[in-house]
This record gives C-alpha cells, sequence and structure tokens, in this order.
C-alpha cells in the first residue's frame, strides 16, 4: 500500500457494457489493485466521463475504441467536443499492436492525457507515435477466483486434460486440425468463440468471471495459440490460467516477463506444443511443480496490488509534469 503522500486520491474507471465483457473484467483488475493502495476507486459502467476534473481525480478510459465509438460518441450533446473529453482522460487498451482496434485508439490517444497498456509490446508502439505511454500490466486479482470452492492445488483429479480457449482465426483452425490426434488421444475441451460481436457474459458459448474460473479450474493444461504470427502475448488468458492451477504451454511468445519460461509456464514453437503436452500429460509431478510456482509468483509478486503502486507513483510524477507545464 502506498504510504507517502499523493494528490491522486479517486481513480474512476470507465468501461461501456456495449463492449466485450472481458473489459468489464480488467476493470475489476486495476479497481481492486487502486483500493488496495488506499485510492478510492470506483467503476463507472456506460457513465461519462467529467470534462473538468476536481484535483486529485484521475479518469482512466478501458478500451477507448469501444468506449467512445459504442457509448460516447453517439451520446454527444449539441455543442459537446470529443476532445473535450479526451483531454481529460486517460485511456487503458488492451489491442495488439497494428490491428485496425490499435490504430482507432492512437487516433483518440493523441488527444489524451496519455495511455496506459497491458503490455510492453504494444506501450512501445504508442511511445513510438510519441504518445506518454505507461505499461500497467495485469496481475492477480480476486476475482479470477471468484465462485470456485477449493484451493487449485488441493482440487481431485481434473475433469479435462487439455483446454483450448480462443477466438477463432485461420491460423487456430490449422492447429487444431493438425493436432487432430493430440486432442482426440486426450480427454479434451476445446472452446472457440468468434470477434465478429460484443461477447457479452450472457453470451451462449462466452465463459466469463465464475463460470471462466471454474472451467479453467477443470482442466490441468491451457494450450495456448496466437492468432496471426503476431507473437502478442495473451497476458489476461495466462494468468487467468495460472490462478486456477493451469499449466499454460504456449507458443513463442514476445515480452512474457516476469514470467520465466520452464519455470511459470512452458514457451516453445507450434511445432512442438503438441509434444510438451504429451510430456506434462505423462509427468505430473513436473506439471505440478510448475502450476504451484506460477500460482505463488503471481498471488505473492505480481498482484494487482503491488502493481497498480507502481502505476499511481508513475500517474502522480505525470500529473506532476502537467502542472508545471501549466504553469510555465
Amino acid at each position: 500500500m502506498i504510504t507517502n503522500k499523493q494528490s491522486i486520491n479517486t481513480v474512476h474507471l470507465f468501461v461501456t457494457s456495449l463492449g466485450n465483457h472481458f473489459m468489464i473484467e480488467i476493470a475489476e483488475i486495476f479497481h481492486e489493485g487502486f483500493k488496495n493502495n488506499g485510492v478510492e476507486s470506483q467503476i463507472k459502467v456506460d457513465q461519462r466521463p467529467s470534462t473538468h476534473p476536481e484535483p486529485g481525480l484521475i479518469q482512466i478510459v478501458i478500451a477507448p475504441h469501444e468506449f467512445f465509438n459504442l457509448f460516447l460518441d453517439p451520446r454527444l450533446k449539441p455543442g459537446e467536443k470529443i476532445k473535450d473529453f479526451l483531454k481529460a482522460v486517460y485511456m487503458l487498451s488492451a489491442e495488439q499492436p497494428l490491428t485496425h482496434w490499435f490504430e482507432m485508439a492512437c487516433k483518440r490517444a493523441s488527444s489524451s492525457q496519455g495511455v496506459l497498456d497491458i503490455t510492453e509490446h504494444t506501450a512501445l508502439e504508442y511511445r513510438k507515435r510519441g504518445i506518454f505511454t505507461i505499461h500497467a500490466p495485469l496481475g492477480y486479482a480476486s476475482c479470477f477466483e471468484a465462485g470456485t470452492e477449493s484451493n487449485p492445488h488441493n482440487l481431485p483429479d481434473r475433469q479435462f486434460d487439455l483446454l483450448f480457449l480462443g477466438s477463432i482465426s485461420h491460423k487456430r483452425e490449422l492447429f487444431l486440425s493438425q493436432n487432430a490426434a493430440l486432442f482426440n488421444q486426450y480427454n479434451s475441451n476445446i472452446v472457440i468463440t468468434r470477434l465478429e460481436k460484443p461477447k457479452f457474459s450472457h453470451t451462449k458459448g462466452f465463459f466469463a468471471d465464475q463460470d471462466r474460473n471454474r472451467l479453467l479450474r477443470s482442466c490441468k493444461i491451457l494450450v495456448n495459440v496466437h492468432a496471426n504470427d503476431n507473437t502478442y502475448f495473451e497476458w489476461l488468458r495466462v494468468i487467468m490460467a495460472i490462478a486456477n492451477g493451469c499449466l499454460v504451454i504456449s507458443e513463442t511468445s514476445d515480452y512474457i516477463e516476469p514470467l520465466v519460461n520452464g519455470k511459470h509456464l512452458i514457451i516453445t514453437e507450434l511445432d512442438d506444443i503438441a509434444a510438451q503436452c504429451e510430456y506434462y500429460l505423462e509427468h505430473e509431478s513436473e506439471r505440478l511443480a510448475i502450476v504451484n510456482e506460477a500460482y505463488q509468483f503471481i498471488t505473492q509478486e505480481f498482484n494487482s496490488t503491488i502493481l497498480c503502486q507502481s502505476i499511481l507513483q508513475k500517474l502522480e510524477q505525470q500529473t506532476e509534469h502537467i502542472v508545471e507545464l501549466q504553469r510555465v
């Protein structure tokens, strides 16, 4: 918890119910972290930010391409300008670099106070464009285990050996077809979603909140394959899996730090994933050793409270910088 005197005393997290539900889950992660650092934190669903926030208030819009496009833009009143809202908020981004969603966020971000991005990978892309950006990684939060009855490491035998969870893409379809023998050999669960429309908590076939936690607790290994040739690491999926006792076996990714390959998860080439799955299903003690090490790490050293302390300090420095510029 932050104990030094700080000017930031309140954080408002803005998100829309009209977008993907997991953006609300991301808001819950940061809400817990800010609150545990002694800051008054509120999640504002389908509400408008203030264009003139009080001193000490930080406003953060989560998933700007959803919040503005789906919620705020259509609700502007006569005479209101979107730039008046942009200059009063930070934006929290969770999109892969160089996608059209990222480009949409960039256009908004150039007029905002700055960006918080969940990966260093994408944060670097924003900085290249001259946008002030803070790396705001996703850490463990209690919502990852909500609705579960016991510690993930004191569970009876899990129902499924392998879980594939993700949106559909040509690359993932090819991977599943080429590895059909692997998934048929073991007791497997394949959950595919589509991206044409936002996924709500009640969307058929979409696992969210407690249902997702219970799904992860029913499986020994989560197989993680990127949707395309981008090596973007799927942090939210990985942290949730680790929190629920799954061994993550993932295709080669960039910026996985501070997670350590072989200690907290398995990172390997796409063509080697099947062999790694077979190995750890046949060597249960080794699988459990990694699972336990990873769980201890994220809960004790990589949780939202610790990470939000650093974020608040960086926001504090930026706030002081802005005030100094206004004085000049």
